[in-house]
C-alpha cells in the first residue's frame, strides 16, 4: 500500500514557530514533526510515499533530499486546495487502495489494523477515530453499532457534542473515491468528501483506534507532545542514548550540572557548571546552557543561548536565539527564533516574541511583539506596519495601535484613507472610531494615493496620515507617515510606541472629534499642484512626457503633468524602440532644468515616478 502524507499547513497556531518553517518541520527532540510520521509509516511496511506541499514547500524537500529509509514523491500546491484537494493534486501517484495520514500529527496507532478492519468492513473509506475527553478542538464523529459513520460535526460547542470520537485525519480510501473530488478546487474531506459519499449511499466506516494520537495544532499541545514522547506515552525513536529516562546525544554536561529526568539533550549542547535541566525539558542541538542557569519544563530549541542564571519556565526558546544573564521567561511564553535579550530581561507567561526581535537590557516584554526589528518598541517601522489579518494584526492588536497613534495626535488632527478593499475599508472605520472617541478630527478619504493624503493633510493642517490597503494572502499594510516628512520620524515612532506598550493610561478631558468625508481628493490635489507651476517655462521649453501603464499612480501624474501644460502621451501597446525613436526626434520628455524653473522641484516626489533624466517614462 502507499501512503499520502498531507503536509501543507501554514501552522497559524503554533506561531511564532511557524513563521519560517511549515508546520510539519516543526522540531520534536532534535527532529521534524514528519519524520515521525515517516518514521511510523516505515514501521508499517509502507515505504512509497507522497507529500502534499503548499507553505515553504522547499523546507520539506530540501530536508528530505537524499533519504534513504522512504521512496517519496512531492507534488506542490499553488493554491490551497483543501485537505481532500491536495490528495487529488496527486492522484498521479495513486494506483490502489491508498492511506492519507497527517503530517503535522503524532501517531503511533496500529495502521495495519485500521487497514485489516477496512478490508473486512468493505467500505469504500475507513476513518480512524480516537476516543478523547475533550473533543471539542476536533471534528465529532457519529457512528452506528456497526461501525457506519451517520455524522460529522467539525469543532463542536458543547450543545452539539454527541460522541467522544473525533476524527484522527487518518483514512482509508479506494482508488476510486478519489474520483469524487473536482480537479483543482478547494474540497475538504470532512466538509465535502464525506457528506457526499453519504448522499450518494457510499459507505464510510469508522474505525475507533488504541494506541496515542495528538493533533499538534498550538502552542500547548507542541508542549504537551514533548511531554508525552519523554514519558514515553508514545511510541516512537527519540534521538540520542537514554540513561535513566534522560536522552543524551554527543553533548559536553559539567559535573556540577543537575539533569533531571525525563529529559532530551541533544547532540552539542553544552550545559555550563551548576546549570539545572529540571524534568520534561528539552535542550536542542548545539544549545548552550550557562552556569547556574535554571530550566523546567521548557523547550529550547537548536543553537539557542542561555545566559547565567537565567530562568525558564514552562516556554519555548526558538532557533538561535540569544538570552543573555538573569533573562526569566514565564509559563507558556515563546522567544521566536534569533531574538535576542541581552540581559536581564523578563517575559511574562503567554507573551509571544515574533521572530529576529531585540529588547533592550532590562526591557520586560509584557505584551506580544510581532512587528518590527530593534528594540523593545521597533514595530513600528518609518511607514508603518503590516502583517497577517486574524494573527498578526487581530482587531485588539489594530485598536491598541490606533488607540496608541490617537493618544499622541490627542486635539489634533488626523487623515485616513483606504483602498476600498473590504479588509482596508472595516480597518478605516476602526480606526476613524478610535481616534474621533479621543478627541481627534478625521478626514476620511477613498483609494487615493499618498501625495494626495499628504495635500489634504497640508490643506487641513493634520499631523499624521494613516493609508490602510489590503495585500494578497490576507496580508494588511499600514502606511503612516507625517504630511511633510513621507515617513514617521524616530521621535513621533517612539512616542507611538510607548504610548502602546504603556497599555491605555486614562484621557483627561477628552472631548469627540468629528469625522469628515474628502470628496474629488485627487481633483483638488492637482488643481493645487497645477497653480504652483510657471506654464510658461513648460510652454517654452516643449516638454514631453511618456506614461506607461495603467495603475493609479500613473494616471494621477498624467493628469497632473496635463493640467500643467506638459504633453503627455501614454504609452500603452508602445515598443522600446518607438520610445527611443519618440526621444531621439526632439520630444525630449522630462528635463530636469525645464522642471525646475517651472516649479516642479518641490513636487516631482508626490507626483511619484519623475526620473531627473534627458527622458522619463513612469
Amino acid at each position: 500500500m502507499r501512503a499520502i502524507v498531507m503536509a501543507g499547513g501554514e501552522g497559524t497556531r503554533l506561531r511564532p514557530l511557524t513563521c519560517g518553517v511549515p508546520k510539519p518541520m516543526v522540531s520534536l527532540l532534535g527532529k521534524p514533526m514528519i519524520e515521525y510520521t515517516v518514521e511510523h509509516l516505515l514501521r508499517h511496511g509502507i515505504r512509497d510515499m507522497a507529500f502534499t506541499l503548499m507553505y515553504k514547500p522547499s523546507v520539506i524537500t530540501d530536508y528530505f533530499d537524499g533519504y534513504q529509509n522512504a521512496d517519496i514523491t512531492y507534488f506542490v500546491e499553488n493554491e490551497p486546495l483543501g485537505t481532500a484537494g491536495s490528495v487529488k493534486n496527486a492522484a498521479g501517484f495513486v494506483d490502489g487502495r491508498v492511506l492519507i495520514i497527517s503530517g503535522d500529527a503524532l501517531t503511533d496507532i496500529d495502521i495495519g489494523e485500521a487497514i485489516t478492519h477496512h478490508e473486512r468492513s468493505g467500505a469504500k473509506a475507513t476513518i480512524v477515530l480516537k476516543k478523547m475527553g475533550r473533543p471539542l478542538e476536533y471534528g465529532v464523529v457519529i457512528s452506528d453499532d456497526g461501525g457506519n459513520i451517520e455524522r460529522f460535526v467539525e469543532k463542536p460547542g458543547w450543545e452539539d457534542v454527541f460522541s467522544d470520537t473525533v476524527n484522527t485525519g487518518i483514512y482509508i480510501l479506494e482508488p476510486d473515491v478519489l474520483d469524487l473530488i473536482p480537479d483543482g478546487q478547494r474540497f475538504d474531506f470532512a466538509q465535502d468528501l464525506f457528506p457526499l459519499m453519504m448522499d450518494k449511499g457510499l459507505s464510510i466506516h469508522g474505525y475507533v483506534a488504541q494506541g496515542y494520537w495528538c493533533d499538534v495544532g498550538n502552542i500547548e499541545s507542541y508542549v504537551r507532545a514533548h511531554e508525552d514522547l519523554l514519558r514515553g506515552n508514545v511510541k516512537a525513536d527519540i534521538k540520542g542514548k537514554c540513561v535513566s529516562g534522560i536522552y543524551v546525544g554527543d553533548a559536553t554536561i559539567s559535573n556540577s550540572a543537575l539533569i533531571q529526568s525525563p529529559s532530551f539533550i541533544g547532540d552539542g549542547a553544552v550545559i555550563g557548571d551548576g546549570a539545572k535541566i529540571g524534568s520534561f525539558t528539552a535542550v536542542g542541538q548545539g544549545v548552550r546552557i550557562g552556569a547556574h542557569a535554571s530550566i523546567k519544563r521548557s523547550v529550547v530549541l537548536s543553537g539557542a543561548s542561555i545566559g547565567r542564571n537565567a530562568k525558564l519556565s514552562g516556554c519555548i526558546i526558538g532557533e538561535n536565539a540569544h538570552l543573555g544573564e538573569r533573562c526569566s521567561v514565564y509559563e507558556n511564553a515563546v522567544v521566536g527564533d534569533r531574538c535576542q535579550l541581552p540581559g536581564d530581561n523578563s517575559v511574562s507567561p503567554r507573551v509571544r516574541l515574533w521572530p529576529d526581535k531585540w529588547l533592550s537590557t532590562g526591557a520586560n516584554a509584557s505584551g506580544n511583539i510581532v512587528w518590527g526589528y530593534g528594540e523593545h518598541a521597533g514595530f513600528l517601522g518609518k511607514t508603518g506596519f503590516a502583517g497577517d489579518i486574524g494573527v498578526d494584526l487581530t482587531p485588539l492588536r489594530l485598536g491598541r495601535i490606533f488607540g496608541a497613534a490617537a493618544e499622541h495626535m490627542s486635539g489634533g488632527r488626523v487623515v485616513l484613507c483606504g483602498d476600498a478593499s473590504a479588509w482596508g475599508d472595516a480597518a478605516v472605520k476602526q480606526a476613524a472610531g478610535i481616534f474621533t472617541m479621543s478627541g481627534v478630527d478625521v478626514y476620511t478619504l477613498r483609494g487615493a494615493m499618498r501625495p494626495v493624503c499628504a495635500h489634504i493633510a497640508n490643506v487641513m493642517d493634520a499631523g499624521l496620515c494613516i493609508g490602510i490597503k489590503a495585500l494578497r494572502q490576507q496580508k494588511l499594510y499600514v502606511d503612516m507617515f507625517e504630511p511633510e516628512l513621507f515617513m514617521l520620524s524616530k521621535k513621533t515612532r517612539k512616542k507611538i510606541e510607548a504610548k502602546y506598550f504603556a497599555q491605555g493610561e486614562a484621557l483627561a478631558d477628552v472631548s469627540c472629534g468629528r469625522e469628515t468625508q474628502v470628496n474629488a481628493a485627487d481633483e483638488l490635489y492637482i488643481n493645487a499642484t497645477s497653480q504652483k507651476i510657471n506654464r510658461a517655462v513648460i510652454k517654452k521649453r516643449g516638454i514631453t512626457v511618456l506614461v506607461r501603464g495603467g495603475r493609479h499612480i500613473d494616471t494621477l501624474a498624467a493628469r497632473t503633468l496635463t493640467a500643467c501644460d506638459v504633453n503627455v502621451k501614454p504609452m500603452i501597446g508602445i515598443s522600446d524602440d518607438e520610445i527611443a525613436q519618440t526621444l531621439r526626434d526632439g520630444e525630449r520628455g522630462f528635463d530636469a532644468l525645464g522642471m525646475e524653473r517651472a516649479g516642479f522641484t518641490s513636487t516631482d516626489e508626490r507626483i511619484g515616478g519623475v526620473r531627473q533624466s534627458g527622458g522619463v517614462v513612469l
